[in-house]
């Protein structure tokens, strides 16, 4: 029982450390607003597309994204997607080009920045 006892106390000292080792950059770039959104990478390799997206959370955002994804001919295989800091979304999809006429990278890219500026602010 003593050793769980000193073991919670170190636990909660190591939380307390950790929180106020928070990277200054991070912090920075959250709170100072300066973290630009919507951010979009694409890489394709063969038949098989990876597309990674960082842009504001709001209601239907997860719905608009896959369906312009489908909309570019491109078959979802795996799709991934986690909040960071509660109001931006991370996307990591990846998608097989359904015929030979599917879109390069840069225009999966502007087609998702399109959507996302359209659809409202990003952040």
């Amino acid at each position: 029982m003593e050793y769980l006892q000193r073991r919670v106390i170190t636990l909660e000292e190591e939380a307390a450390n950790y929180q106020a080792m928070k990277s200054p950059i991070m912090n920075e770039k959250i709170s100072g607003a300066q973290l630009i959104l919507p951010e979009i990478k694409a890489r394709i390799c063969n038949q098989t597309i990876l597309v990674k997206i960082r842009c504001g959370n709001r209601k239907g955002r997860i719905v608009e994204i896959l369906g312009e994804v489908e909309n570019l001919n491109l078959a979802i295989l795996n799709f991934n997607v986690a909040t960071f800091a509660t109001s931006v979304l991370d996307f990591t999809i990846i998608a097989k080009m359904e015929n030979e006429s599917s879109p390069s990278e840069n225009d999966i890219v502007t087609a998702i920045d399109d959507l996302l500026c359209e659809s409202g602010i990003s952040v």
